[in-house]
């Protein structure tokens, strides 16, 4: 997000965040970071992928998202909320207009 890795070398870098699964993943809090990313390196088609423990709190039940996969997380966190902001400002900005949610 901040050009610390150069321009030209920043969308193979994500390609590896996103398919190396013995890379440390993001905490659901930190994936509105990488979800910025995807959308600044013109990737946000990409952010559906990340959204499988989400459907999985739905699946457990859960009206609001946990803090952490980690430890003994809060069932009700803020900061885990950032697939509602994604919905609007990445993934439907890709879809066509003619399309109806």
């Amino acid at each position: 997000m901040t050009d610390a890795i150069p321009v030209q070398e920043q969308a193979a870098l994500m390609h590896r965040v996103l398919s190396e699964k013995d890379l440390i993943q993001c905490n659901y809090y930190f994936t509105f970071y990488l979800g910025r990313s995807l959308k600044k390196l013109g990737m946000g088609n990409r952010y559906p992928e990340l959204l499988g423990p989400w459907y999985d709190m739905l699946d457990e039940g859960l009206t609001t998202f946990k803090e952490s996969y980690r430890g003994k997380p809060s069932d009700c966190h803020a900061w885990s909320s950032s697939p509602i902001y994604e919905c609007f400002a990445t993934i439907f900005r890709y879809r066509s207009v003619k399309t109806r949610i």
